[in-house]
């Protein structure tokens, strides 16, 4: 037990003269205003360190502002790409839908057209038939009744046709301003 007690006594000991060291230390007035002179270096760089980082946010932060700003304007960008490719593809459909309308509307103008033209042909051509009959004789000349049915007939055809060729010519009209 005595050596326990030495072996506390010798480590007092040390610990007195490290205190004393350490007290002569702070007590020196060159050593405390070297201390403070550290204190105040490292006061200011952990300033300096607070503003380079917040610099440094605000840096970051504006980038990223500038940045979703670009991407923003890319995108709005895009999209009116998109919206005028889009209605050029639908303007295109509509010219290649009109297109296929307007030719259907001249094929049913012409036939309409080649109708009345034909009706008028037939007239023509009874008329030859009944002209050259009677010059040679082998005619037997149409009662009254059938002139008048086959008159009948033929106004009635075209009286269908030609309302039916103007409609198809306005119809072409208005698929021409199309």
């Amino acid at each position: 037990m005595r050596e326990s007690g030495d072996r506390k006594w010798i480590r007092l000991k040390n610990l007195k003269a490290r205190i004393g060291q350490i007290q002569a230390y702070f007590s020196s007035p060159e050593e405390m205003k070297q201390l403070e002179e550290q204190v105040l270096k490292r006061k200011k760089k952990r300033e300096w360190q607070k503003r380079k980082r917040k610099e440094d946010y605000v840096l970051k932060q504006e980038a990223e502002d500038r940045k979703n700003a670009l991407h923003k304007k890319i995108d709005e960008w895009r999209s009116q790409i998109i919206a005028q490719d889009e209605a050029k593809r639908r303007a295109d459909s509509l010219k290649h839908e009109a297109g296929g309308v307007l030719g259907e509307v001249k094929r049913k103008q012409t036939d309409a057209t080649k109708a009345v033209e034909l009706l008028k042909a037939l007239r023509k051509l009874r008329e030859a038939r009944k002209q050259e009959a009677e010059v040679k004789g082998v005619y037997l000349k149409p009662t009254e009744e059938e002139n008048r049915r086959f008159d009948e007939r033929v106004t009635w055809l075209e009286s269908v046709m030609i309302p039916r060729r103007e409609l198809y010519e306005t119809e072409e009209r208005l698929c021409g301003l199309c």
